[in-house]
């Protein structure tokens, strides 16, 4: 993009990094199972894996749907330079969500190892899971809020200050993704991903007349709202179908102690970085100035706790 600042140049990187990537998998997957393709074809075991796969697939191409419809119908009405606004607040939100996969990845193997033999380490570890998330959402959404017209002027320039209001509305979007990923994957774990299927379903459906709505009314403001509306709705359902199909608890007062701590470390980093708005630091110093007093009082906590492994 240094040399050739155009979007076939960016199309062809993506094109690269999928083959790179594929190559790799290719060959680690090869070491570890052996050879891949093969002329004989277990139809029963073929029906099995598709029987346990396909919600989850579903799922995902559902999940995608809700998140760049706006995009598409935004395009529908030829508001191309709100397009520009929206992406460019989406792109700063994808960044913000990316470590929860990264968590959610590194919990769920001792999550699921533990699901059929032992429910309380399987209770604790989801708390951890969970308070680990809201760690990083609650300081992100807040954080993210204050700085949010530094963060655009950082990353985009003055040009794109109307992408300020997306980038706040879609906060909270993000926030609550943390929370309705460790949902969808604690369905996942106790096999229950057909229901998980309807939670996602429900979510796609519901953000094409939204936007449908709001879009003509607001811009890409519409766009952002009814992308949160659509998040915390499948939000909703993923509480109450793991309420009902799993033996786990969302909330007992060890979750709740933390969760205090964490709101009580996050204000305290919002003091912070307001303060540094009005001295007008640059965004970059705001962040680690904030993201330090967040990591001392958190970690003081922590320290001093005697009921956290």
């Amino acid at each position: 993009l240094l040399h050739l600042p155009q979007a076939t140049t960016l199309s062809f990187a993506y094109a690269v990094s999928a083959i790179v990537g594929f190559v790799v998998i290719f060959i680690l997957f090869s070491k570890r199972f052996g050879r891949i393709l093969k002329l004989q074809i277990d139809i029963k075991e073929w029906q099995r894996v598709f029987s346990l796969s396909w919600p989850l697939a579903l799922s995902g191409i559902f999940a995608l749907i809700y998140t760049y419809t706006d995009t598409v119908m935004l395009g529908f009405w030829k508001v191309f330079e709100q397009i520009g606004y929206y992406n460019a607040a989406q792109k700063i939100i994808a960044l913000a969500i990316f470590p929860a996969a990264l968590i959610i990845t590194a919990f769920l193997p001792a999550f699921s190892r533990y699901s059929e033999t032992d429910k309380q380490k399987t209770q604790t570890i989801f708390h951890y899971q969970n308070l680990v998330l809201l760690a990083l959402a609650f300081p992100i959404v807040c954080g993210g809020y204050i700085l949010a017209n530094g963060l655009i002027l950082h990353f985009y320039g003055a040009n794109y200050l109307p992408a300020v209001l997306a980038l706040k509305i879609l906060l909270l979007m993000a926030g609550i993704s943390y929370f309705s990923t460790s949902l969808g994957y604690a369905l996942f774990v106790f096999n229950q991903q057909k229901k998980a299927f309807w939670a996602y379903l429900i979510g796609a459906l519901l953000n094409v007349p939204l936007n449908a709505f709001l879009i003509p009314k607001y811009g890409f403001y519409g766009a952002a709202i009814a992308t949160v509306i659509t998040a915390f709705i499948t939000f909703l359902v993923l509480v109450y179908l793991v309420k009902r199909n799993t033996p786990l608890k969302l909330i007992n007062w060890f979750f709740i102690k933390y969760l205090l701590i964490i709101i009580l470390a996050t204000a305290l980093m919002s003091l912070v970085l307001v303060f540094g708005a009005k001295y007008n630091f640059n965004v970059v110093l705001k962040v680690l100035g904030g993201g330090l007093v967040y990591l001392v009082i958190i970690g003081g906590f922590l320290l001093k706790s005697k009921d956290i492994i």
